[in-house]
């Protein structure tokens, strides 16, 4: 005689093959995986070659990189409200000059050497010789100023003034720039 454990029969009792969660994600609770932590791996792994990853694991370090797309990056970015209204805008000129990487770095960095300049009292707040200068301007705004090599005696300079109001103060900031590089390319030339 067949022994009654339940009422159900044996084909309807949750020992089939099928029971469980539905293979999207995995276990309950996972996110599918477009977006799990296999993909963001695999993407670091597309981007930079197996081989590498496996490397910097097994040396114990990893990349800035790998670890920006291992980690999750929320949807929307957030914003200071403050930043959006007011000093959103900014202006970028760029300029070529016959003159070396170092002879530009120092007419921006040294105080005695800024008569090319419109405007004479900005501060310089960080300065990596003779490549970059982050500066602060009397008005508030920010200025950063990339000075790239094109050879012994020509360089591009690359000035990015920033948190402008409008459009009109674009347009100055814009002016001001292109009459300074010009008054500074005219200075070194005279060296």
């Amino acid at each position: 005689m067949p022994s009654k454990k339940s009422g159900v029969p044996k084909s309807f009792s949750g020992k089939t093959g099928n029971s469980g969660p539905a293979k999207t994600g995995g276990r309950p609770g996972e996110p599918d995986k477009k977006y799990g932590k296999a993909a963001r791996v695999a993407q670091a792994d597309k981007k930079f070659g197996k081989s590498a990853r496996v490397a910097a694991e097994l040396g114990g370090k990893k990349p800035s990189a790998w670890r920006e797309v291992e980690q999750r990056r929320p949807l929307v970015s957030v914003l200071d409200t403050a930043d959006q209204v007011t000093g959103s805008l900014e202006v970028v000129v760029t300029k070529t000059v016959e003159a070396s990487a170092s002879e530009i770095f120092r007419a921006f960095n040294d105080p005695t050497r800024r008569g090319w300049s419109t405007i004479p009292n900005f501060v310089v707040r960080t300065a990596v010789a003779p490549r970059f200068l982050r500066i602060a301007m009397p008005d508030g705004t920010e200025v950063s100023v990339a000075i790239n090599r094109k050879g012994n005696v020509r360089s591009t300079i690359e000035v990015q003034h920033a948190r402008l109001l409008d459009a009109p103060a674009v347009d100055k900031a814009r002016e001001q720039w292109r009459m300074s590089l010009g008054r500074l390319a005219e200075m070194l030339d005279a060296f």
